[in-house]
């Protein structure tokens, strides 16, 4: 199976940490609050795609989606803080072969704090098993 999620999230990682080094960076939706700014990588679908499935029992190539979420809780400018940091983010992804399907914010209405602005934004691309990159749509 070609799986290339540690070396996606450590990009994305790295690449915000440079200019946040105070972020909350997770792999996982943690339940408790985090520390402010955080971002949520996660990966919402990798399989095989379909048109190179063959009987050789070889994965030429994965379709993947990754959503990215990311909060802010900033007193004043949130929202530009949130879109900063999800520029680094949609920068490190095209720079690795994605493609940014949607992008917006949410509403989080059924938040305890109100003081949070969420952005979303959704990545897809194909690899390779040489880790290769290809934008899909």
């Amino acid at each position: 199976m070609i799986d290339y999620e540690n070396k996606i999230f450590t990009d994305i990682y790295n690449a915000v940490i440079a200019s946040y080094p105070n972020a909350f960076i997770s792999a996982v939706e943690v339940l408790n609050e985090p520390t402010f700014p955080a971002v949520f990588v996660n990966f919402e679908d990798s399989a095989p795609t379909p048109r190179y499935v063959n009987s050789s029992r070889s994965e030429p190539f994965r379709d993947m989606v990754v959503d990215v979420n990311v909060y802010s809780n900033l007193q004043s400018g949130r929202k530009a803080q949130a879109k900063a940091i999800m520029a680094i983010i949609d920068a490190e992804m095209a720079a690795m072969g994605f493609v940014q399907s949607a992008m917006n914010p949410l509403d989080l209405t059924n938040s305890r704090n109100k003081l949070v602005t969420r952005l979303f934004a959704r990545y897809t691309a194909s690899v390779d098993a040489d880790g290769v990159f290809y934008s899909r749509r």
